[in-house]
């Protein structure tokens, strides 16, 4: 997950993360499909993948956010606000993510 913090995870991306992650573990403790062994039991205390990059993401985000010095803390929420948007529903961006994730994280 080198650079995960920076990914930008539609929810396509985040199941075949979960999945792939999955797999590596179930490879790891020689889990068998046969054995009908549950996620819940394969993971046991662990979370998701997905769920521990959305922390790293937070976390590297508020750390952006407090540094006064950087770049990335002016850059942090910037939308563009020229030019002309397409059709359709808008792509989800970092900015968005982060921004959700965070509303959630309050309530």
């Amino acid at each position: 997950m080198y650079g995960g913090e920076t990914w930008t995870i539609t929810s396509k991306f985040r199941k075949a993360l979960d999945g792939c992650y999955t797999r590596l573990l179930r490879k790891a403790l020689n889990v068998t499909w046969q054995s009908h062994t549950t996620n819940k039991e394969l993971y046991g205390n662990l979370s998701p993948i997905s769920e521990r990059l959305k922390t790293k993401r937070l976390r590297f985000a508020g750390h952006c956010a407090r540094s006064e010095t950087e770049a990335a803390s002016r850059v942090l929420l910037w939308q563009p606000t020229h030019g002309k948007r397409s059709r359709g529903q808008p792509r989800k961006d970092c900015i968005k993510q982060l921004i959700n994730w965070d509303r959630y994280r309050r309530h």
